[in-house]
């Protein structure tokens, strides 16, 4: 797994977005380049769509972008 650190801002707690290391290895898939949703299977998507509602990542044209994350090295 790679070093993705996660920051938000606010009164959320974004681990309850990422319970397990699946959810951290679909975030690796998308970062930094994003992927068209066709490519991804829908227990994914719907994973995506939480995190869309939240803004980690913009879905747009049947595209998600992620977003507010940062690598450390």
């Amino acid at each position: 797994m790679s070093d993705i650190n996660f920051h938000m801002t606010g009164s959320g707690n974004w681990r309850k977005f990422f319970p397990i290391k699946d959810f951290y290895l679909l975030y690796e898939r998308i970062y930094p380049e994003g992927i068209n949703l066709n490519k991804l299977d829908e227990s994914d998507r719907d994973i995506i769509y939480k995190w869309d509602k939240v803004a980690f990542v913009e879905v747009k044209d049947n595209f998600v972008n992620p977003k507010y994350l940062f690598l450390q090295n």
